[in-house]
Order: C-alpha cells, then structure tokens, then sequence
C-alpha cells in the first residue's frame, strides 16, 4: 500500500470518530424536572411547617402542590411568602388563605373547600377551578388566567372584596350576601355568569366598579336573583344582559345603565321592582333584541335626564301593569310588543334619528 493511501486511510478514521464524537455529544433539550409536593400528615397545620409536607420541605416555586387524605379532612392554613409561582394545586381536603398571595401557573382544582378570608388567590395561567365550595369573606381574586366557579361560591362580610384580571367566570352558583368589587384601581375585571349559572343576592348589598374608570364588567347570560333584602345594586362599569334572566323575588334591584343587553327575561314578583337605568349616573347604554317578563312586581326604565339609553331595533313584550317608563331619553326607533305604561313628572324623550 502507498503512502498516500495509508494516509488518506488514517485521515478518512479520524474523521469518523470525531463525527461519532460529536454524535455523542449532541446538544440536547434542556427540560424542566417538575417535582409534586403532597400533603403527607391527616392533622390540620400550617402550609409553611416543612414536616407536614412529603418533601419534608415546604413548596417551592414550580412545584405541583396536591392537599388530598384519603382517611382524612385536614385544614391546611396557607400564610406563605406571596412571591412563589406554584406549577399547580389540588386540593380535596380544606385550605385557607387569610393573607399573602397565593400564585399558581397553570390548570388547578379545588374539589374540596377554599377560605377566601385576606391576602390574594392570583392565577397567571391556565384554568382554576372551583368545584366544591368557596367561602370568601375578603381579599382578592386576581391574575391573567380563568377562574371557572361550578360549585358553590358563598360571598359574605362587609371587608373588602374584589376581582380583576380575566375574573371569576360562573357555571355553578354564587351566594352573595355582602359587597365586592369588579375590577381594582386602574385593572379591568369581569364577573361573567355562564347560560348555566346563578347569582343569588340574599341581602342588601352592592356589587361596584373597583377600577374607578368603569372597567369592571358583569355579564349575566344565566340568572341573576334577588332572594332576600330591601334594595340590591349591581352598579360595575358595564352591565350586559346577553339573554339571561333577572328574576327579582323580594325588594327592589337596581342596575347600572351603562351596558350593551342583547336580551332577556325579567321576572318580579308581587311587591317587588326592577329598576333598570337607575345605578347608573349619567352613563349611556344599549338594548337590543326582545325583552320578555312575567309578575305583577314592576320592571323600570329609570335613566337619568343626562343618560340616553340607545334601543334601535329592541322589543319589549310585557304583560299589562309590569312595564314602566319612569323616566329618561331613548334614542332609536323600537317596538312595544305589549304593554307599556309611561308615568311620572321626570324628563322623558324619544329621538328616532
């Protein structure tokens, strides 16, 4: 064999190990080791206590937190540092929140109970939801990612209460018998009550715009009651009846005008009133599509002088007695299916232009 061969022979080997060498170290997809962090004792404790964790640590940042005993019903009392991103949480037993902040990033699940009492429940990302019952006396639910309600939500107290963010949306039901806010100082919120959903008010209380600069938004394509009290307010910044119910069984609820309603039914029983328009200052807003109710209470057209409400193309279809127009501008030409009754000495104007 030539030198030149055994040359190239020797050249051509050293270049394929360096190929199978580089082969070998071939850069790979670096990868995030999430770790589960369990509940691991059946007593009641503090989230911060590292024994009472699997880990024999407390959670930390990125980790899938999960609260379930199956032989027990532990309360697990959160009080953590307020700035860990948790990965996720699931809980079947019971968990406080009563200060700090407790964020989570992705899909979370509350099949147990969530005490809401201080401090905030912050969702970043993906879905939380709250499938067994939440009692929330105070603090915040906030954060980018959606809160879906398909168990029972118990809203109560006169302390602070307040949603922003993407906010709470509702498949199940909500007991309110105190205040909160939609939305908070300068950050919209949104209350959006699903086909499936109830809103029960079982007091006098007043649901208000958070964010001082009407960004709060309540959507109601469910029902929205009045069960118990003297006078109810939903006054966020936005109102939209989107085909759902109000269906007011004692007192009186008013509702801010500002809104675009696409429809609904509005039922009021004997001695109680529905007053639409009224909550709403001088802001303006819209009714389309068909309105139907039921009752011998009273539904109210109740705008200010300085409010216009825009009905182009709306049509009202109320039994005798139950539809009234108290008072307010209407702009657009719509259509009295049945019967209306126009009453009192306040300013009241049509503009068909």
């Amino acid at each position: 064999m030539s030198l030149r061969r055994k040359f190239l022979q020797l050249r051509n080997a050293a270049q394929t190990r360096r190929r199978v060498a580089m082969v070998g170290f071939e850069h790979l997809e670096s990868r995030e080791m999430l770790t589960t962090v369990s509940w691991n004792v059946d007593t009641s404790g503090s989230w911060n206590n590292p024994g009472n964790w699997s880990t024999g640590n407390v959670p930390q940042a990125g980790d899938d937190v999960v609260i379930d005993r199956a032989s027990a019903d532990p309360t697990v009392n959160f009080t953590g540092s307020g700035d860990l991103v948790y990965h996720s949480l699931t809980v079947k037993d019971r968990l406080t929140v009563a200060g700090n902040t407790l964020i989570v990033a992705n899909d979370s699940r509350i099949d147990g109970e969530i005490a809401l009492s201080g401090g905030a429940v912050e969702v970043d990302g993906g879905t939380f939801t709250l499938a067994g019952t939440t009692d929330w006396t105070q603090g915040r639910f906030i954060g980018g990612g959606t809160i879906r309600n398909v168990g029972t939500v118990s809203i109560s107290g006169t302390d602070s209460k307040g949603m922003s963010g993407k906010g709470l949306v509702n498949d199940g039901t909500i007991n309110a018998s105190g205040p909160f806010f939609i939305g908070e100082a300068g950050a919209a919120g949104l209350l959006d009550n699903q086909s499936g959903g109830v809103i029960n008010l079982q007091g006098d209380l007043r649901i208000s715009d958070g964010s001082f600069g009407n960004l709060g938004v309540f959507n109601n394509a469910g029902t929205l009651r009045m069960s118990a009290g003297t006078y109810a307010a939903v006054a966020p910044g936005h109102f939209n009846n989107l085909g759902g119910t109000i269906d007011v069984r004692a007192g009186a609820l008013g509702i801010t005008g500002s809104g675009a309603s696409t429809g609904g039914t509005f039922i009021t029983a004997a001695g109680t009133a529905l007053y639409l328009g009224n909550e709403g200052g001088d802001s303006s807003g819209s009714m389309t599509g068909t309105y139907t109710g039921s009752g011998s209470g009273s539904v109210n057209l109740d705008y200010s002088a300085f409010a216009t409400l825009s009905a182009e193309g709306a049509v009202y279809d109320f039994p005798a007695g139950q539809f009234h127009w108290l008072k307010g501008n209407i702009v657009g030409t719509f259509t009295n299916a049945g019967s209306m009754t126009v009453s009192g000495a306040d300013q009241k104007t049509i503009d068909t232009k």
